[in-house]
């Protein structure tokens, strides 16, 4: 998960996420600390990636990882994380696609959780970032994780 201390975490958005993301470069989860599933925001910082799983309601590109952001600032409290994007995929990871290279061993289960209801940020295994993005292409010669 982790290099120099940066770490990569895999996030589930859906349609308001996405226009957040896509409008203001902010992800926002105000309830963060109530609910255990989403306890790992409390470990983001600023230079980590986020691998972005948009659900089957985002239009522009349902089910799959598509984009990746570097965190920029994180706000006190960690509710708000101001991010960057430096990686679209040249070959989405489609949901049905995650869930074989699961299976299989390929990919670690956090990435697994993509897809699943109640799910927001896991960490990734710093190999599963390193996969995807070698794996999947990007739009930048090269991108550490």
């Amino acid at each position: 998960m982790q290099e120099n201390g940066r770490v990569s975490f895999i996030v589930q958005i859906g349609p308001l996420g996405y226009r957040e993301l896509t409008t203001r470069g902010t992800y926002t989860n105000r309830r963060w600390r109530q609910q255990r599933k989403d306890r790992s925001q409390g470990d983001v910082r600023a230079g980590d990636l986020i691998f972005f799983y948009f659900t089957g309601r985002v239009r522009d590109c349902p089910r799959r990882i598509e984009r990746v952001f570097r965190v920029t600032a994180v706000a006190e409290d960690n509710e708000v994380l101001f991010l960057e994007e430096v990686a679209h995929l040249r070959e989405p990871l489609v949901l049905e696609s995650i869930r074989s290279l699961v299976s299989r061993g390929t990919l670690g289960w956090q990435i697994g959780m993509a897809g699943q209801q109640g799910f927001n940020i896991y960490p990734m295994r710093k190999n599963d970032a390193a996969w995807v993005l070698r794996s999947c292409g990007t739009n930048v010669p090269t991108l550490p994780v």
